[in-house]
Formats: structure tokens, sequence, C-alpha cells
């Protein structure tokens, strides 16, 4: 039994730079023989891409808390811990690095054959909500791009059955996605959600509207920003929510929208839409996200009076949502079964 937490405190690069006794004591490295070395080392192969996200979230100033990980002893035991990561921030506010604190769970006598299971079906729905959401962005890219060659090119019949079955082939992947989320949905066992769907809108009126577009993939953001401009709409765009910020002190005038990705680097889709109902209250917010609706509402976007849409969407799916919402003829919906996105 192990008295003490094992403290180990990180970069952001996942570099090794402090190991307490505790460290030691549970885990079998002395510090000499890990400092300067990743992380990665405790972290079994099954959980590589856990890891990966946990550094991104982390990056992003999230704290992440893991009630049932397993690291990997000098020895090459596994060791069932609860463990929480919290990012460190420097002098200037950014995040420089992380300090994770793991506590045996054989202290807590929790070491039964149906927590073993527990933990390895929470394993694999985090694993799978980490790989949905990277995917998802890209699917987002390829569809918009397809819709775009679509509709602003004429092509010969040959060029558009090509673009149809690329336009396909993302449909199946995007199923694909689905089961995997589903996966993860069903390994958390989170409870049912509704998902009303928008109807469609054959005649889309032109937008006089102001749109504030925050989303950190450089390609959607383009996708995006050129489907609302084609639409008539002023967009002022920002790679993150610091960004955000700064670029509303020099836009005074009216935002009527925001459109907010949710895992974002410095300051998260969430935590700008608090800060916006302060600076401009009436601005109607959309969040967008990859994860799974119920990992995004952990993260605070599970208030009604914010609309979801959920990656992948065509770019048709993004300005009919834009204008239902603006018309605030639904207060809340998650779009992502339109026949469209599919």
């Amino acid at each position: 039994m192990y008295s003490e937490h094992a403290i180990v405190t990180k970069t952001l690069d996942d570099l090794i730079v402090d190991w307490s006794p505790g460290a030691c004591q549970l885990l079998g490295y002395e510090k000499s023989e890990v400092l300067g070395k990743r992380c990665s080392l405790l972290i079994p192969s099954e959980a590589h891409f856990s890891h990966l996200d946990t550094l991104e979230r982390l990056g992003q100033g999230q704290e992440v808390s893991v009630p049932d990980a397993v690291l990997i002893h000098r020895d090459g035991r596994r060791i069932a811990v609860r463990m929480t990561e919290s990012p460190v921030r420097g002098p200037a506010g950014n995040v420089v690095g992380a300090v994770v604190v793991a506590h045996d769970l054989a202290d807590t006598g929790r070491l039964d054959p149906d927590n073993v299971h527990m933990r390895r079906l929470a394993a694999i729905g985090r694993l799978a909500d980490g790989v949905a959401h990277k995917f998802n962005n890209l699917l987002t890219a390829i569809l918009g791009h397809t819709d775009l060659l679509k509709t602003r090119f004429c092509m010969e019949d040959a060029g558009q059955t090509h673009l149809d079955a690329i336009h396909e082939a993302v449909q199946s992947a995007t199923a694909l996605t689905e089961r995997i989320l589903d996966l993860g949905r069903r390994a958390n066992n989170p409870p049912p959600v509704a998902a009303p769907v928008p109807p469609p809108a054959a005649d889309m009126p032109c937008g006089l509207e102001t749109i504030l577009l925050v989303e950190d993939h450089d390609m959607l953001r383009l996708l995006n920003r050129s489907a609302l401009e084609r639409q008539g709409y002023t967009v002022l765009e920002a790679a993150d929510g610091e960004a955000a910020l700064l670029l509303l002190l020099r836009h005074p005038l009216p935002i009527d929208l925001a459109i907010l990705d949710v895992m974002m680097p410095n300051l998260g889709g969430p935590q700008l839409a608090d800060r916006l109902s302060t600076l401009r209250p009436n601005i109607k917010v959309i969040f967008t996200s990859g994860y799974t609706p119920d990992v995004v509402a952990e993260k605070g976007c599970h208030r009604r009076d914010f609309a979801f849409l959920q990656k992948p969407y065509t770019q048709g799916v993004l300005t009919r949502i834009v204008r239902q919402i603006l018309d605030a003829r639904r207060p809340h919906f998650r779009p992502e079964t339109t026949s469209e996105s599919r």
C-alpha cells in the first residue's frame, strides 16, 4: 500500500520535469531515471490516443480526471490508478505544463472484476470520443470542399459523377463514425438525448447579420466563412477564444450570432460563451463539435439557450441552421441527423 499520491510534473511536450517520492513508490522508477523522458513511457499502448487527447485538452487549459486509468510500472506490471491532470500556467497566464496526481486503486479495495470491466469500458468510450472528434473535423472539411465544387463550377458529367462518389464515400464514413460514437455512448452509458431535426428550407433568405466564427481548424474556418459570406453575412473569424475576445474589443458594432467550436486552445467555446453573455448579452450562440453530445454537455454546452451542431455537417446544413437560429424558429436542436449530413 502507498501512503502518498504519485505526483508528476511535465511540460506540454510530455517531458517529465519533477517526480515525487510517491511516484517512486507507486511506479518503481527513481527520479533520476525519468527526468527529461516522456510521460508516455508510463502509458499502455491501448491508451495512446487517449493520452494524446489529454495533452491537447491540457494545452487548452482544461483539467482531465480519469477515475479508472492504468499506468505501467517499471517492472511491466499494470497499476490501476485514479488520476487527475491539471494545467500549470506561467506568469503571463498561458499554459506551460501540467501536474499529474495518481492514486493507487489497490488502496481503496476496488480491484474486483466488475470494476476492472467498467474501467475497460470507460477507456474504450474515451478513446472512441477522441478518434471520432478528429475524424469528424476531416469529414466536415471534405464535405465542404465537395459541396463547394458542386455548386460553384460547371463540370462535365464525369466530373459530377466523381464528386457524387466522394460525397457518397463521406456518407459511408459518417455512418462509421456514428458507430464509433455509439460505442462511446454505450461504454459510458449516458442518458438519452432528443435530437429533433430542422426542416429543409428551399428558399434561404440572404443574411444581413454579423456572425462571429470561432474555429481552430483552419480548413473548416475558411470553408464556413466562405459559405456564410455567400449568403450575405458579415463574418468575423478567430482561431480560438482569446483571439475572439481581442476581436470583439476592436469591433464595437453589434454581433448577432456566434458559432463556437467547443474544444479550442487557450479558451474553449463554453468559456468564451460565458464571456460573451457579459460582453454581448443579446448574442445567439451555436456550438459545434466532433465530440458526442454527452461529452460536449460535460463542458457546459447543455444550456437550453444554446444550439448544438454535430460534426460532420454540410455547408447547406450550416447556413440553414444559422438562418433558423437568427430567426428564432427553434430555440434548441441538434441537427446531426439531417439527411444532408449523413
